[in-house]
C-alpha cells in the first residue's frame, strides 16, 4: 500500500449507504444527495441513474494486486474499460447506484479509496517521473 487509509473510512462508507438508500426512497433530495456523494468521488453520469467512481491512486501509485481489483470491479459493476486520469486516478464508468457502495467496500478491502476523489477536496499531486532518482533533485516528493 502507498498511503494509510483512515481508520473512519469504514464507518463513512456506512453512512453513505444509508445516504443512498434515503434518496433512492425520496426521503433525501438530489441536491443534498449530491453534496455528500461527490467528496466519496462518485457523480452522475449522463445516462440516468449510472454514476463514475473515481478511485484514490496518491502520486499514480497502484499494486498489481490493487489494479486487478479495480479491473475486476469495473468488469463486474460498470463498463468494461477503465479511464486513467490526466491526475493519475482511476475512472469506472456506468456504475448503478445501488453498487457505488460494494465497490467502496471492495476498493478498502485491497487498501483503496475513492474518499477526497471528487469535490472540493486537494487531489492527486503530480511529480516528475524522475523523482528520487534525478541529480539535480532539492527533496523527494514520493514518500510525502
Amino acid at each position: 500500500m502507498f498511503y494509510t487509509i483512515p481508520a473512519s473510512l469504514a464507518a463513512e462508507i456506512d453512512e453513505l449507504e444509508s445516504l443512498v438508500h434515503q434518496f433512492q426512497s425520496g426521503r433525501l433530495d438530489p441536491t443534498a444527495f449530491k453534496a455528500r456523494r461527490v467528496p466519496f468521488g462518485v457523480y452522475e453520469q449522463r445516462q440516468d441513474n449510472t454514476f463514475m467512481v473515481r478511485v484514490r491512486c496518491p502520486g499514480g501509485a497502484i499494486t498489481p494486486r490493487q489494479l486487478k481489483e479495480v479491473a475486476e470491479l469495473s468488469q463486474a459493476y460498470g463498463a468494461d474499460t477503465l479511464h486513467i486520469t490526466t491526475r493519475q486516478e482511476l475512472q469506472l464508468h456506468d456504475v448503478a447506484l445501488p453498487n457505488v457502495v460494494p465497490i467502496l467496500r471492495r476498493l478498502l478491502s485491497v487498501g483503496l479509496a475513492t474518499r477526497g476523489g471528487g469535490g472540493n477536496t486537494v487531489r492527486n499531486l503530480t511529480a516528475a517521473f524522475d523523482a528520487g532518482v534525478a541529480k539535480d533533485e532539492i527533496f523527494y516528493v514520493s514518500p510525502y
